[in-house]
């Protein structure tokens, strides 16, 4: 009896979770005399499809440049602004005097087709290219 329990659990979340789920992340970090940044991109795959990313960019700008900081938030917050209203696409701004933090998520189940291919993702795109793509502009992927 526990056996068929353990194994009805085990279909129910094997469901639940779904099968052919698979996921790709990149990271890019990057320093210069005003401080450094960091990029990280996750994307989530369902049946070979891409199904979710999001992008977070986390600037920390070194205390002798923390003036520049606000400009660089406006820029940041103007940036996110061209996603105000979609569907499928959120967005967050955190800043601080030294640190910016931005994040966007898509989620491509809810997106609309022309936004997709805005962003470059579409119903064509596979892991391989992606993570090929990524990997030529300076990402570590895994």
């Amino acid at each position: 009896m526990n056996y068929i329990k353990f194994l009805s659990v085990l279909i129910i979340c094997f469901f639940i979770t779904g099968c052919g789920n698979d996921s790709l992340k990149c990271v890019k970090k990057q320093e210069n005399e005003a401080g450094n940044s960091t990029y990280n991109i996750k994307i989530s795959f369902r049946h070979g499809k891409v199904n979710h990313a999001s992008v977070e960019s986390v600037f920390k700008v070194n205390h002798e440049y923390k003036e520049y900081a606000d400009v660089m938030a406006s820029s940041f917050k103007n940036s996110l602004k061209n996603y105000d209203g979609k569907d499928g696409i959120e967005t967050k701004l955190d800043t601080s005097d030294t640190e910016i933090k931005a994040l966007v998520s898509f989620d491509l189940l809810k997106m609309a087709e022309t936004e997709k291919k805005n962003i470059g993702f579409d119903s064509t795109s596979r892991k391989k290219d992606i993570k090929k793509f990524y990997e030529n502009d300076g990402f570590i992927c895994n």
